[in-house]
């Protein structure tokens, strides 16, 4: 849904480390997991309780959690297994299949708002969408320009006719990235003045029919989702 695994490679699991050895088969000289680097065999009995954090070989990449180091995070697993019996949370980086991991608040946001996330944890905020997706009105309010490592283009095709694309310019071992984009979307992204919102685009563009505004949108959420142009709010 949000990192579009391939079935072979699951998820880490979060272990109450005091239970670590219920699960996992680890060594007796080490009893500390914290940063799931490290495989271990997941208990055969317990394999039917842990699918989607079991290898196909009956491993798992193991993070064990100390009440000493993380106890918020060992709260909230305690308080799972007194629901379910099983002290073990589903664990992953934050990003969503095509950006790092997200390092502020405005990142989580922006990964919660386009993936299928249902709720979002922010300190001791509970954050819910109230729809399916951020309002029309919500998205032509927010500055839109492209990120440092991607740029327009402009190419002339095949066949004669222009190429829209946005281009992940990065150089070294990277693969280059292309994202075509419609004329509509580029004559938007030119714009030189990061300041603008999508909406005073459209209108100095005079993009004001309603179904060229719509296309815009749609275009730009889509965009968006892909991380290949920002959406922030203005200020």
């Amino acid at each position: 849904m949000v990192k579009k695994r391939e079935g072979y490679r699951p998820f880490a699991p979060a272990v109450l480390q005091e239970r670590l050895n219920e699960y996992f088969e680890a060594p007796a000289e080490i009893t500390d997991f914290p940063f799931m680097i490290f495989t271990l065999p997941v208990r055969a009995a317990e394999r039917s309780n842990l699918g989607a954090v079991t290898h196909i070989d009956g491993s798992a990449r193991v993070q064990s959690v100390s009440r000493a180091t993380n106890p918020r995070f060992h709260d909230l697993i305690s308080a799972f297994g007194r629901l379910t019996g099983v002290p073990i949370l589903l664990n992953t980086s934050f990003n969503n299949h095509c950006e790092p991991i997200v390092e502020t608040v405005d990142d989580a946001v922006a990964a919660f708002l386009t993936t299928a996330i249902d709720r979002l944890v922010v300190g001791d905020f509970l954050v819910e969408k109230s729809g399916a997706r951020l309002p029309d009105s919500g998205i032509l309010d927010l500055r839109v320009d492209v990120p440092p490592a991607y740029r327009v283009t402009q190419q002339t095709g095949r066949t004669g006719h222009p190429q829209f694309t946005l281009e992940f310019a990065c150089s070294g071992l990277l693969a280059r990235k292309t994202t075509p984009i419609s004329s509509l979307a580029f004559r938007i992204l030119v714009d030189t003045n990061p300041s603008n919102t999508l909406g005073v685009r459209c209108n100095e563009l005079g993009i004001t029919a309603a179904t060229q505004v719509r296309a815009a949108i749609e275009e730009f959420h889509a965009l968006w989702s892909e991380r290949v142009v920002c959406l922030r709010p203005r200020g």
